[in-house]
C-alpha cells in the first residue's frame, strides 16, 4: 500500500518470532455488525490487523532512525548524509488504494499520480552532486550497519508477518466475495454511463487511465463519485474488516507478540533520532 524513499525504507535486518500455537482454535466472535473506519482527510482505510503492524508515522520514524545511523557511519569517513536530516515532519502519508482511487482531493489535484514526499525532489538533487566514492561509502555503510526493521504492512519481502498473512487473506477473500461482484458491477455500470471504460485486467476498480492530462483529471473524478455515491469503499473494507476480526480471534496471541516487537524497535528507533546523527 505505501512509496517511501529508497534505500532508507528497505530494513536490513528482519525479526525472527517465535510462533506461539495452542492444541485447539480459539473461539470466533460475531463480527457482522463490524465496520472499518475509513479516514478521507489523510485518504486512509483503517483495517483491524494494520493496529499490530507499524503505521505509516510508524514507519517514516523508523526510517528517520535508520538513515541516522548511516549518516554515522559516513561521518565516519569525512562525508554527510542530507538524507538523514530532511524535513521528516512534511513527510505525507501515502494514500491507501487498497480498492483504487478514492478521495476526491486527490483525483482533483493529481488523478492517479502521486507526488513525491515535499523534500524530496531537494534532497535527490544533492545527491546527485556526489561522486562515484560517495556512492560507494553509501553501499558500505549500509552493508555494514545494523539498521532497524520496518514492520509495517508488506514492507518486507523476505518474510510474511501474521499481519501480512491475514491482510492477504482477507483480501484474497474479498475478492471471491459476492459483495465484492456487486460493488465492481455497480462502479463499472456507473462509470461507464459517464462515458469512461473500466480496466477489466486490474485486480480491483480502475478504469482505463488516460495520460496526464485534463482527461486525466476528468476519469479520476468521474471514478471517485461513483465510488463515493455508491459507498464502494465503505462496502468492501467492511467485509475485509469483518474477515479480519475472524482472524484476529484465532490468532491473538501470536499478533500481541508481532506488536510487542513492533514496540521494540519504536523504541530503539526514538532513542536513536534523541541522539542525534553525525558529528558537528
Amino acid at each position: 500500500m505505501r512509496y517511501k524513499t529508497a534505500p532508507i525504507a528497505v530494513a536490513a535486518i528482519t525479526v525472527t518470532l517465535l510462533l506461539v500455537t495452542g492444541c485447539g482454535s480459539a473461539p470466533t466472535r460475531n463480527h457482522s455488525d463490524a465496520r472499518a473506519q475509513l479516514d478521507v482527510d489523510s485518504g486512509q482505510i483503517d483495517l483491524p490487523l494494520e493496529a499490530y503492524a507499524m503505521s505509516e508515522q510508524e514507519i517514516t520514524l523508523v526510517s528517520e532512525a535508520n538513515a541516522l545511523l548511516v549518516a554515522r557511519c559516513m561521518d565516519a569517513s569525512g562525508r554527510e548524509f542530507p538524507r538523514a536530516f530532511q524535513d521528516w515532519e512534511s513527510a505525507s502519508v501515502f494514500p491507501d488504494r487498497r480498492y483504487g482511487l478514492w478521495v476526491m482531493a486527490e483525483a482533483e489535484a493529481n488523478g492517479y499520480e502521486v507526488p513525491p514526499p515535499a523534500d524530496a525532489e531537494r534532497v535527490s538533487a544533492m545527491e546527485e552532486q556526489f561522486d562515484d566514492d560517495w556512492w560507494e561509502s553509501v553501499d558500505r555503510c549500509f552493508a555494514d550497519t545494523e539498521l532497524l526493521p520496518l514492520m509495517g504492512v508488506n514492507t518486507d519481502p523476505l518474510v510474511t508477518s501474521p499481519v501480512d498473512e491475514g491482510m492477504r487473506e482477507s483480501f484474497e477473500s474479498l475478492l471471491t466475495a459476492q459483495t465484492f461482484t456487486d460493488a465492481r458491477n455497480d462502479w463499472r455500470a456507473c462509470v461507464e454511463a459517464e462515458g469512461v471504460s473500466w480496466d477489466p485486467d486490474a485486480t480491483v476498480l480502475v478504469p482505463q487511465v488516460p495520460a496526464p492530462g485534463e482527461e486525466h483529471i476528468r476519469v479520476a473524478t468521474i471514478d471517485v463519485s461513483c465510488k463515493q455515491n455508491l459507498n464502494t469503499v465503505q462496502r468492501l473494507a467492511d467485509f475485509e474488516t469483518r474477515q479480519q476480526l475472524a482472524f484476529i480471534d484465532q490468532r491473538e496471541a501470536e499478533l500481541r507478540e508481532y506488536r510487542a516487537a513492533v514496540d521494540e524497535v519504536l523504541a530503539k528507533a526514538r532513542s536513536v533520532i534523541a541522539e542525534g546523527g553525525a558529528s558537528s
